[in-house]
């Protein structure tokens, strides 16, 4: 894989100006209490007009988040727009187990872009965007992005994923392969320095920072049924694209994920290459394993259901 092979994917045009405009900002909780200290006061800090911002919360789970949520609605409703706080049930039931977690994301989302005519930035309930976070969005949507995106990482399997992928074809080949442009090489891992601070067209892109045009919502909703290992944010992507919507990644815009660091070494390229730095908190699996065991009991004092068996997790 080279680097320069990407360099054709960056959007070379300059953003327009954009003008400030109603949105809603949307987030799905699922025993989210661990992280809503850092969640909101990273909600709080962007630089956006709090007036334009409606807040739409949709919480699953029986831990206190719903509680906590409340009390920043009422503490916080005089800034925004709108804030509107729901608690909803647990899907428990699914063809596989494995797959609840995205059944209930999905059902989450769909619920969400519901409660709103407008744009829709989903935000991760562990994913804490920088400041500036909805100018840069818009200024992808002024270059063509029905879906614009941050860039996050996340750790699945003991590897280093980043949240937006490309569809790449090899020479020659007819079948294509997804790509996140991260290589390993010499026990480094490696990120393209051409797409380093760029905006960029991606086929797919998470779902935790990223501003979604109301038409792009209103004609797709999120499913999981491709393939038993194709996310709910993979999935949402290629129909989009089937209706002729595109993805553009802005790779300026880095997306703090918990219990996770980036680091980039700008000043010691390797062929076209940065060497990219992950930095993973040693109790990250452990307190995410714990975390999910919390949530079983919780969820089987809080449920009639019959309890599922506790899987190890490292993503949802």
């Amino acid at each position: 894989m080279k680097a320069t092979q990407f360099a054709h994917y960056v959007i070379k045009n300059q953003p327009e100006k954009p003008i400030a405009k109603p949105l809603t900002i949307a987030t799905p909780f699922y025993y989210s209490f661990h992280f809503l200290d850092q969640y909101l006061t990273t909600l709080l800090q962007l630089d956006y007009p709090k007036k334009l911002i409606t807040l739409v919360f949709a919480v699953q789970g029986e831990d206190d988040t719903y509680l906590a949520l409340k009390d920043f609605q009422s503490l916080n409703k005089h800034r925004y727009r709108e804030i509107k706080v729901e608690k909803r049930p647990e899907l428990m039931e699914a063809p596989y187990f494995q797959r609840l977690g995205a059944l209930n994301v999905c059902d989450q989302r769909n619920w969400l872009k519901q409660q709103t005519h407008d744009d829709v930035l989903f935000l991760g309930h562990d994913n804490f965007a920088p400041p500036n976070t909805i100018w840069r969005l818009l200024e992808a949507q002024s270059l063509g992005g029905d879906i614009s995106g941050g860039v996050y990482p996340f750790i699945q399997s003991l590897a280093l994923g980043l949240t937006s992928f490309f569809l790449l074809r090899k020479h020659g080949e007819v079948k294509a392969f997804h790509c996140t442009a991260v290589l390993k090489e010499g026990g480094r891992l490696w990120f393209p320095q051409c797409l380093y601070g760029q905006r960029v067209w991606t086929w797919t892109t998470g779902m935790d920072a990223t501003l979604i045009k109301r038409e792009v919502l209103d004609a797709v909703d999120y499913t999981v049924t491709l393939a038993e290992d194709v996310t709910d944010d993979v999935e949402f992507c290629y129909n989009a694209h089937k209706k002729g919507f595109k993805v553009v990644t802005d790779y300026g815009l880095w997306i703090k994920h918990w219990g996770i660091d980036l680091t980039f070494l700008l000043d010691k390229p390797w062929n076209g290459w940065i060497q990219l730095l992950c930095k993973v908190q040693p109790w990250l699996i452990d307190l995410r394993n714990a975390l999910e065991k919390l949530r079983e009991s919780q969820r089987v004092l809080g449920s009639s259901t019959i309890p599922q068996p506790v899987i190890p997790i490292t993503h949802r």
